[in-house]
C-alpha cells in the first residue's frame, strides 16, 4: 500500500488499491482485521515475530496509520496466527478461543465472502477449497462446503487449485 513489497510479497500497484479501498469497506458483514500486536506490546511475541513487527513497525506505522479510518472499529488477525506469533507459555489460549468462537457464532464470514463473489463473477469460474474439518453441516459457523454444493460450485482440493492456470486465490481463513 505504501508503494514498496514487503520481505515476502512484491508490490502490486492494483493489490494496494483494492487493499486501501477494503481498510474503509462499509459492509457490517464483513470484519477488516489487522496484525493487532503491530500497535501493541510485543513481549508475548516469539522472538523472530518480535523482531520483524519492531522493524517493520518503525519503518511503516506513520504510513498504515494514513489508511486506518479512525471512526471504523477493525478487528484482530491473530485469530488464526496466535500459535506462530505468541509464546506459549505467556498466552492462554484455551480461554481467548472460548471467547473468540462467541463473536463468530452465526457469523458465515467465508459464505457471506462466497456470497459477495457470485454477484461479481460466474460460478462457473469459481471453485471452493473447504477446511478439512468442514463436512457440509452449519455448526457455530455456517459450511462453506454445504453452500458451495447449494449454489453448485465446484469443491476442489488444494492439490487440484495448484494446476489451475490464472487462478485468483482468496483466503477467508
Amino acid at each position: 500500500m505504501v508503494g514498496k513489497g514487503i520481505l515476502f510479497q512484491d508490490y502490486d500497484k492494483t493489490l494496494a488499491k483494492r487493499l486501501k479501498e477494503i481498510l474503509n469497506y462499509e459492509d457490517e458483514k464483513i470484519l477488516i482485521c489487522m496484525p493487532g500486536y503491530y500497535y501493541s506490546s510485543t513481549k508475548m511475541l516469539h522472538d523472530h515475530v518480535k523482531y520483524f513487527v519492531r522493524a517493520w513497525v518503525k519503518e511503516n506505522r506513520n504510513l498504515i496509520d494514513n489508511f486506518y479510518n479512525e471512526n471504523k472499529q477493525y478487528y484482530a488477525t491473530e485469530l488464526s496466527q496466535l500459535y506462530a506469533s505468541y509464546k506459549r507459555n505467556m498466552f492462554d489460549f484455551t480461554n481467548y478461543f472460548k471467547a473468540i468462537k462467541q463473536i463468530w457464532i452465526d457469523r458465515d464470514i467465508a459464505v457471506h465472502g462466497l456470497s459477495l463473489l457470485l454477484e461479481y463473477v460466474d460460478k462457473e469460474n469459481l471453485c471452493v477449497l473447504c477446511n478439512a474439518t468442514d463436512d457440509g453441516i452449519d455448526t457455530w459457523q455456517p459450511s462453506l462446503l454445504k453452500a458451495a454444493i447449494e449454489n453448485d460450485i465446484e469443491v476442489k482440493t488444494l492439490d487440484e487449485c495448484y494446476g489451475i492456470n490464472g487462478l485468483i486465490f482468496i483466503s477467508l481463513e
